[in-house]
């Protein structure tokens, strides 16, 4: 019998990723603090950013997998070989692939690998429509979840984003710490977390629909599919069909939680009205109707039986509709909806360009607001690509630099930031990461300093460091500056001789 263990415990965090002859280091092993991890993966375009992230998840979906064939995915893409290094707690474990053969170390020991724990969960946040993730339906089961803007016809919409939102909350909400990690960024928005749902020319019929037959009357125009097709899609895999009762107990609740719905003077049952529904009192309760609040205002909103339904927020005081909202503020709104409602401990999230739509000073608190959202969830590795030096410019020892570059045959090559993350200047990262910078750039001159050091007194020579200040200062040579080329080319003597 196969054993899968929960992650609860502290540490837990990959320390590297290898998928055919990709190899990406993502944090120190020897970090035996607790607490969520974030890496950054940085490097300009054309550096393999996107698709090192993406092999991290499609690595952990095919070996879990391959761990637990009851769960087995659909349509994996199926690299050669993998390897999955991790830290949980105070054990080191080493997880390797060979085609569909699995083999487990713990410390350096083999192992039986249906013993030794696994992460939890695998999920994919894209802030594109033609980003490098595989699409999934996200089902309860799926090891692995598509977070991204692709719906199953690859169409994206500001509608469906919209509607997305909603579930998640709807979702998220009815466990005690999904506010407590969206509060978070909420401040950041400076949006409150009052959120509301708009029901516009809503017929006030439907609070007073009671069974199936009600449903069909209402829908008849306005759906290519009946009720009982509908509601059978939203009821729970091997669960007893809907009843009168589930039907009867959603609308009725329905009614007495909209705002001017319930009251002494009842309008004509088809006359319609724009009702407003708070969304911190949707709470599900089984005794009343086994229709989730995610499951009623998506049949809602698939059976048209409001003219539009739309997501109010309340920014600066003010009731704003969703659609209304910054691109940045909506694209927000829409990865920590859904990331936090699917998150949980032991999982890897990887992230592929968050920058897209935010203002420079929201991308510098980004990672910041990221981690302590994720105080949350104490067992949590999440990976980030970017191009945004601002990113990384105000994290600290939680978060992991890697720096992508690609050599002169066009091979990738990931390797670990140098030294602290913490307090680098923008210009440093410039200089560091993408080869930005100019011959008067203090981290320039720091690089010819060290460089002439190590020449001047060859007995301390050190060739690994020698050879990284030469790639750099490679970057921002100039054909008018010969007294520069000279340094170089002294330089790349002493490490051919």
């Amino acid at each position: 019998m196969r054993i899968r263990r929960n992650l609860l415990a502290e540490p837990f965090y990959l320390v590297s990723c290898q998928s055919d002859g990709l190899l990406v280091p993502l944090h120190s092993h020897e970090d035996k603090k607790s607490g969520p991890k974030v890496t950054v993966v940085i490097g300009p375009n054309g550096s393999g950013k996107s698709t090192a992230i993406a092999a991290v998840v499609e690595e952990l979906a095919f070996m879990h997998s391959l761990l637990y064939p009851d769960q087995r995915a659909k349509h994996l893409r199926l690299a050669k070989t993998g390897t999955i290094t991790y830290r949980h707690s105070n054990n080191l474990y080493r997880v390797v692939r060979m085609g569909t053969k699995i083999e487990a170390f713990i410390n350096g020991k083999e192992a039986d690998p249906t013993k030794v724990p696994f992460p939890s969960r695998a999920l994919a946040v894209a802030h594109l429509p033609t980003d490098k993730f595989r699409y999934s339906d996200n089902e309860k089961k799926d090891f692995y979840r598509y977070l991204g803007l692709r719906q199953a016809t690859n169409l994206v919409t500001t509608g469906a984003l919209e509607a997305k939102v909603v579930a998640d909350i709807l979702a998220g909400q009815q466990s005690e710490t999904y506010p407590l990690a969206l509060n978070e960024w909420l401040a950041i928005l400076q949006i409150s977390d009052e959120f509301e749902i708009e029901l516009r020319g809503l017929p006030f019929e439907v609070f007073h629909i009671q069974d199936v037959d009600d449903l069909d009357r209402r829908i008849r125009r306005s759906s290519s599919k009946n009720a009982a097709e509908h509601l059978k899609f939203h009821a729970d895999e091997g669960s007893a069909p809907l009843t009168q009762r589930d039907i009867a107990g959603f609308f009725r609740r329905l009614g007495r939680l909209c705002e001017g719905a319930d009251r002494d003077n009842f309008p004509p049952l088809k006359s319609k009205a724009s009702y407003i529904l708070p969304l911190s009192a949707l709470r599900d309760d089984p005794l009343i109707t086994r229709i989730t609040w995610e499951a009623g205002i998506d049949l809602m909103r698939k059976m048209r039986l409001a003219d539009e339904i739309r997501l109010m927020v309340r920014k600066n005081g003010r009731r704003t509709p969703f659609a209304d909202l910054s691109s940045g503020e909506r694209q927000i709104l829409g990865t920590f909806t859904r990331l936090f409602r699917h998150a949980e401990n032991g999982s890897v999230v990887v992230i592929d360009e968050p920058e897209i739509s935010l203002h420079p000073s929201w991308q510098i608190r980004y990672i910041p607001t990221l981690l302590k959202a994720l105080r949350h969830l104490p067992s949590a590795h999440v990976v980030i690509a970017t191009h945004s030096h601002f990113l990384v410019s105000d994290v600290g020892d939680a978060a992991s630099l890697v720096v992508a570059e690609t050599d002169q045959t066009g091979r990738w090559h990931f390797t670990n930031f140098e030294g602290d993350v913490f307090g680098r200047t923008p210009e440093n990262i410039l200089y560091r990461a993408f080869g930005i910078g100019s011959v008067t750039n203090f981290y320039v001159e720091h690089d010819l300093t060290q460089a002439l050091m190590m020449l001047a007194n060859p007995a301390k020579l050190d060739r690994e460091k020698l050879h990284a200040i030469k790639h750099r200062l490679d970057k921002v040579k100039a054909p008018d500056n010969p007294a520069f080329d000279q340094i170089l080319n002294t330089i790349n003597n002493a490490l051919i001789g």
